[in-house]
């Protein structure tokens, strides 16, 4: 099947490892919180210039000693006053500007701006913590990854709007569907991930992935068209299919593409027969996983709506 946004969505993957790490993020709020402070230093020594020009103007004025005494008291508890009330706004201002900065590099790092969920960054941080945890308490979990039917009909009759908002449906019908610990993403396109880390989605992976089929299926209605929703899905399992967070991703989509293969709305567990396959199939002319457009099929009662 051919993808939507394919350039959009490489243009997305390039730009990542550019986006500011989490320990980067610090360094930059650190690095300016440190101007801030050396700003309010700088501040401090204006005062004090300010204050021995003050002494040296009252020693010039014929006053008394006691007097420039006095008068340089004022002046200096003035000018400490709007020092350090200086010091206070403009650090309070400083420390919000910072939490700012910090959620929108988080946005930008980490959410996808079409859907909301995450993107592909936040989910490899997200399952090499997970498989962590597995690791550490000797279990296992799953991925889930799954790709829209004809999602690039929909583009291609019925606008980007239309399909970006069949995005949005699939996202909000994944969220509501999610067992406890699960996380979704979206990785580009018409791509969503979803992490189960919990034992059952390692045994029983056949059941998980039709729980997230089945959520992300049906009928619904958009822009005045009725769409009938469905995805092929591939499921991989850590440690079973691997070790790392890019090489179990790449096992359940070589599986999501394998039942791809099979026509709408199959689902297929990763097994090591399909890599040496797909393996086999990088090696010939043209080769790489397989990628098929669907003709053109108008639904009966609205010619301009895709049939499914």
């Amino acid at each position: 099947m051919l993808h939507a946004h394919g350039g959009s969505r490489r243009m997305m993957h390039a730009a990542l490892p550019a986006m500011p790490a989490p320990h980067s993020r610090a360094a930059l709020l650190g690095r300016w919180l440190r101007h801030a402070r050396g700003a309010v230093l700088w501040a401090t020594l204006c005062a004090l210039v300010a204050v021995n020009l003050a002494a040296a103007a009252l020693a010039h004025m014929g006053l008394s000693q006691a007097q420039q005494i006095v008068g340089l008291a004022a002046v200096s508890v003035l000018t400490a006053a709007m020092v350090g009330g200086l010091a206070l706004m403009f650090t309070a201002r400083m420390s919000q500007d910072a939490q700012q900065l910090a959620q929108v590099l988080d946005a930008l790092a980490y959410q996808d701006s079409v859907t909301g969920l995450y993107n592909r960054h936040a989910a490899m941080l997200h399952l090499q913590e997970a498989m962590a945890s597995a690791q550490a308490d000797s279990t296992g979990l799953s991925v889930v990854t799954f790709d829209l039917d004809d999602f690039k009909l929909i583009n291609d009759t019925l606008g980007h709007a239309v399909g970006d908002e069949v995005l949005r449906l699939v996202a909000a019908r994944l969220r509501d569907s999610l067992r406890p610990g699960a996380r979704a993403y979206r990785f580009g396109g018409d791509e969503f991930v979803v992490i189960c880390p919990c034992d059952g989605g390692f045994a029983d992976p056949l059941r998980y992935g039709t729980l997230v089929q089945q959520a992300l299926s049906g009928l619904t209605w958009l822009d005045g068209h009725e769409l009938d929703l469905s995805g092929s899905v591939g499921v991989a399992r850590y440690p079973l299919d691997g070790h790392t967070p890019q090489d179990v991703v790449r096992a359940s989509d070589i599986a999501m593409y394998e039942a791809k293969s099979r026509g709408k709305g199959h689902l297929v567990v990763f097994a090591q027969a399909l890599r040496l396959a797909t393996e086999h199939r990088m090696q010939l002319p043209g080769g790489g996983l397989p990628m098929r457009a669907c003709p053109i099929q108008p639904a009966a009662g609205a010619s301009s709506s895709p049939g499914w």
